[in-house]
Formats: structure tokens, C-alpha cells, sequence
């Protein structure tokens, strides 16, 4: 019970952003798409910047409000990615609740909103600021509905129960291992230590975080490998692209995130 009391709140906590999101998408199609994405297409460079800025408050649900954008072409892929890195979950909190940690979580946020927007801008520019093609996002079927408010609740529902559904399949697996075997194993990684943490930061649940910052203040891992974990930390995001069956970007950015933390780990 304890378990599906932990998801549930981790769910209950994403529904303020799954909800305003859909609010604003929704009126935007209904009232003046064409007018919005002409103004997000004026400003695009700003995206990465923005992005990677956001992306560092301790909250998941940014990472999911960049998928929900993406998927319905306002935000290019570069500023996906950007907001990807830069997102740390619960991280920052546990960090900020140990003083002797603050020189390391500067670093971090800055590292991260620093790579965050470079890494951003080359994509944009590699992909000549490509955005999602399609004008409608895909978490539901293609139905035409013409009260807004009916809309806005049936989109943030069928992705909360979504994301329930995933987090406590995935929460019930990660109970199975106790953290003293994983810390034992971890030690005994070596040079691995941050391939692995990115790994484990792909996992789509704040646990994987709260995970991560625990090894390292029990010293199983270095503040290399808690970078490179820390900076594949949107796995909810990634669940909700997913979910609209966006496998070429899955990988895409999954590859982006996974070099870009290993090489930005030796900085540390």
C-alpha cells in the first residue's frame, strides 16, 4: 500500500502542470493556431536558452510540459533536449537539504543550464530547428470536441493514468533491489560508474534521482557519475513521447542526452 500511496502522490504531483499545459494548448487550437506558431517560429532562437533556464527547477512535470509542446509543434526539438538535460527532478532539493553540498549543486546547475543551451542550439542548428510535424498532439484518439473544458479534462486524465500506470510498474520493480546491493555494485564499477548512472537516470520515475543523490552521499559514486545520471533524468518525458509513438525522437534524444552526459561528466 505504500508503494501505490508514493506513486499516486508522484502523479497527483504532475496534474497542476499536465492540466495548464493542455489549457493553453487547447485554446491555442481552438482560437489562433496559426497566429501562435507564427510567433513561436518568430522567436525560436530563444528556445534552448528558455528551455535549458526552466528545465533546472526541481520539478518533473517540465519535462513533461516540453514533450507535451513538442508534440504539438511549439517548441523545436532543440529546446526539448535543452529542457531533457538541464531537468534534475528531485535532485536539487536533496542536494540544497545538505550544506556541505552546495559547492557541488552549483556547479551542477550551472554545468547543466550551460551544456543545457549549447547542446540545445546545436541541435537546432544541425536540424535547422526542426519541429514535431504534426499541428495536434497524440495522447488521445482524434476526436473533435467542442467544449474546451471537456477537452483540457479528457487530455490531462488519459496521460495521468498513463504515467500512473508506468511509475507503478516501474516503482514495484526498483523495490525488488535493496539499496545496499545496488550500492555494493555500483562501488565496484569503476570507470562504468557514469554509463551506468546515465542509465539509471533514463528510468522514468523521480526515485531514479532520490537514487542517484543517495549513492553519492553514501560515496558509492563520483560527482562525475551523478552528473551524467542527473542529465538523462527525463524519463517522464520520454514516457510521454512514447506514448504518441515518437520513436525516432525517443532515441534521438536519448543518444543526445547519453553523450553529452559522459562527455560533460569529466568536467568533474
Amino acid at each position: 500500500m505504500e508503494l501505490i500511496s508514493d506513486v499516486v502522490v508522484d502523479t497527483l504531483r504532475l496534474i497542476p502542470f499536465l492540466f495548464l499545459t493542455y489549457v493553453l494548448l487547447t485554446y491555442v487550437e481552438q482560437k489562433d493556431a496559426y497566429r501562435f506558431h507564427r510567433l513561436i517560429q518568430r522567436y525560436k532562437y530563444l528556445g534552448p536558452s528558455i528551455g535549458a533556464i526552466l528545465g533546472v527547477i526541481p520539478q518533473c512535470g517540465f519535462s513533461v510540459m516540453a514533450a507535451c509542446l513538442y508534440l504539438n509543434s511549439s517548441i523545436s526539438i532543440g529546446t526539448l533536449i535543452a529542457v531533457f538535460f538541464s531537468t534534475s527532478d528531485e535532485a536539487i532539493p536533496m542536494l540544497l537539504a545538505r550544506p556541505q553540498s552546495f559547492d557541488l549543486l552549483w556547479k551542477l546547475l550551472i554545468a547543466k543550464v550551460i551544456f543545457g543551451m549549447l547542446i540545445g542550439y546545436l541541435i537546432d542548428l544541425l536540424t535547422r530547428f526542426h519541429f514535431h510535424q504534426d499541428k495536434r498532439d497524440r495522447f488521445v484518439e482524434d476526436v473533435h470536441c467542442h467544449h474546451f473544458w471537456q477537452e483540457v479534462i479528457q487530455r490531462t486524465l488519459s496521460v495521468t493514468v498513463y504515467i500512473f500506470i508506468f511509475s507503478l510498474l516501474l516503482s514495484f520493480i526498483m523495490e525488488q533491489f535493496t539499496a545496499e546491493s545496488i550500492s555494493l555494485f555500483m562501488e565496484n564499477l569503476g570507470w562504468l560508474q557514469p554509463v551506468l548512472c546515465a542509465l539509471i537516470g533514463f528510468i522514468p520515475n523521480c526515485a531514479s534521482s532520490v537514487l542517484l543523490c543517495e549513492l553519492f552521499f553514501h560515496g558509492f559514486i563520483e560527482a562525475g557519475a551523478l552528473f551524467c545520471g542527473l542529465c538523462c533524468n527525463a524519463g517522464l518525458g520520454f514516457m510521454i513521447l512514447l506514448r504518441s509513438q515518437s520513436w525516432k525522437t525517443v532515441f534521438f534524444c536519448a543518444a543526445v542526452l547519453f553523450v553529452s552526459a559522459l562527455c560533460g561528466c569529466l568536467l568533474f
